[in-house]
């Protein structure tokens, strides 16, 4: 299936620039102002010609893992990672944003960015992961995927990826949810190069 369309481009810093919300703060990015400006820039791309709308859920991963918010590096095999009920919240008020902007013939794609940091030292954690490197991020891209389509997202869409481990990973768990589109999109390098590391795999 393919759908013509146009899909919103930098959203949070038009959130920043154009309302002064610091998206990188939830509590502000979710507050009663903060809604007020997702809702706006997205506003702006619809009434701009898109008719694919991002729900903003970027910066929204706080796994955790039994009772403990997970943070580290490790596989698990029997790992039950979740969101918190706080990201939960968020994750659906943002789908619902997007719907209510983009109404019921638009399409509304949920984000997922990858769910750790890709500079420093994730360089070399993440290769000493090995062979497990795709179960890992399956396990932590899971549960917001579920989150997204529970709130009636209309497809997933990847954004900033740098490794492709993280991408194949989100395939997987798309396709095991089947839901109907994935675009995954690899972020550059200051040289506005594709970064080495998106194309390269690790054993897989």
């Amino acid at each position: 299936m393919f759908i013509e369309g146009v899909n919103q481009g930098p959203f949070g810093s038009l959130v920043r620039k154009l309302h002064g919300v610091n998206n990188a703060d939830n509590n502000a990015l979710f507050s009663e102002n903060g809604q007020a400006a997702l809702r706006d820039v997205l506003s702006l791309y619809r009434d701009a010609g898109a008719n694919i709308g991002g729900a903003p859920t970027f910066r929204l991963t706080d796994l955790r893992a039994r009772s403990r918010v997970d943070k580290d590096w490790e596989y698990d095999r029997d790992a039950n990672l979740s969101l918190d009920p706080v990201t939960v919240g968020r994750n659906k008020t943002a789908v619902s944003i997007a719907r209510d902007v983009f109404g019921g013939d638009g399409f509304v794609a949920g984000l997922v960015s990858p769910m750790t940091k890709t500079c420093g030292g994730h360089d070399e954690r993440w290769k000493n992961l090995g062979s497990d490197q795709v179960d890992w991020a399956v396990q932590r891209q899971r549960p917001q995927i579920r989150v997204l389509q529970e709130a009636g997202v209309d497809a997933i869409w990847g954004e900033a990826f740098r490794y492709q481990g993280e991408a194949i990973a989100l395939a997987k768990v798309v396709r095991e949810t089947r839901s109907r589109m994935l675009v995954v999109c690899f972020e550059s390098n200051e040289g506005r190069f594709p970064d080495p590391e998106a194309g390269e795999g690790y054993g897989f």
